[in-house]
């Protein structure tokens, strides 16, 4: 990107990636929680956007 210049992007996430194995119920799950997600140039805080979602 250009300075200043701005982009909207999709990134897909399907729940089996975001599952767990639960080996009481041996079962994968996916818990109802908020995720951080951090996009930026580096790892410094300064660098970052973040954004939640819910799943």
């Amino acid at each position: 990107l250009n300075p200043n210049e701005t982009k909207t992007v999709s990134i897909g996430v399907k729940k089996k990636d975001v599952a767990w194995y639960n080996p009481e119920n041996r079962v994968w799950e996916v818990e109802s929680i908020e995720y951080t997600i951090y996009i930026g140039s580096s790892s410094k805080n300064e660098d970052l956007l973040t954004t939640q979602i819910s799943l």
